[in-house]
């Protein structure tokens, strides 16, 4: 279970991103370059402590690469 600061930060950061993405939708002059810097923030902010925890709550969700199938045909 996640503490709840780090609740507050992820909800915090869902805000953030849903306030761009409606800035996107309502600006067509403006709509690639406000996602293309969403996007760069996003990353920005992902660090492999993220990424370690993201991937760690494999409930179903998504699963490390080593776990994954093979896909390929």
């Amino acid at each position: 279970m996640r503490s709840r600061s780090s609740a507050d930060r992820l909800e915090a950061l869902s805000l953030e991103i849903e306030r761009k993405l409606q800035k996107a939708l309502s600006s067509n002059s403006q709509r690639p370059q406000i996602l293309q810097q969403l996007f760069a923030d996003i990353a920005l902010k992902v660090d492999d402590r993220a990424r370690d925890a993201i991937l760690s709550e494999n409930d179903g969700g998504i699963a490390p690469v080593d776990d994954r199938e093979d896909v390929s045909p």
